[in-house]
């Protein structure tokens, strides 16, 4: 993409941290849009009916792991870039003003910065279970930014994009340094931390 996309900007604010520029951090981070750069995708073309949600079973990190790994850290739709979840995390603990992210995956609106919510990776189901699609079939699954999944959701019609595999890997080779910054590690970080092998 040839926009300057979230994910870019957030890995040259964590360069910065991992060097101790915390304030030149910050003023990239201030970079960062409120409003979405990515065009929404121009494939939905279906519309499944929403029946109510089942308790599914959690998947665990090591399987999305696995499906954002194959599919470049990128959305499956829309081809934005993702970012480490843990990453994101640690980027709003260490820079809270520039970068609001509560602990934990709940990133409640308001609280939470616009770009954090559109690069946090998603594992989206291609054919929805609640319209009878396999819940861990590797073949179901696919990266999804968080506005494509919301947009998307128990829909049909949807199909996967085709994007250029250009090295992107979600800014895993940072995680355990910025981990370490936080330190003590706590386990949601490395059990993460182990998933992505690093």
């Amino acid at each position: 993409m040839s926009i300057n996309e979230d994910a870019t900007i957030i890995a040259r604010a964590v360069v910065l941290l991992l060097d101790n520029r915390v304030a030149e951090a910050s003023e990239e981070l201030a970079s960062l849009s409120q409003d979405d750069p990515v065009p929404k995708p121009a494939i939905i073309a279906g519309c499944g009916t929403i029946v109510p949600h089942l308790p599914r079973p959690s998947v665990k990190p090591h399987q999305l792991a696995t499906v954002l790994r194959r599919d470049g850290w990128r959305c499956q739709y829309c081809g934005r870039k993702l970012v480490v979840a843990g990453v994101l995390e640690l980027v709003g603990a260490l820079c809270p003003e520039a970068f609001p992210f509560p602990s934990g995956h709940h990133m409640p609106v308001g609280r939470t910065h616009p770009a954090a919510i559109r690069v946090y990776p998603a594992v989206d189901h291609v054919h929805p279970v609640s319209l009878g699609g396999a819940w861990a079939d590797p073949q179901n699954l696919v990266s999804a930014c968080v506005p494509c999944n919301e947009l998307k959701s128990d829909k049909l019609g949807w199909a996967r994009g085709t994007f250029s595999n250009d090295g992107w890997n979600g800014l895993v080779e940072y995680y355990r340094a910025l981990a370490e910054r936080r330190a003590p590690i706590r386990r949601y970080h490395l059990d993460w931390l182990r998933a992505l092998g690093t």
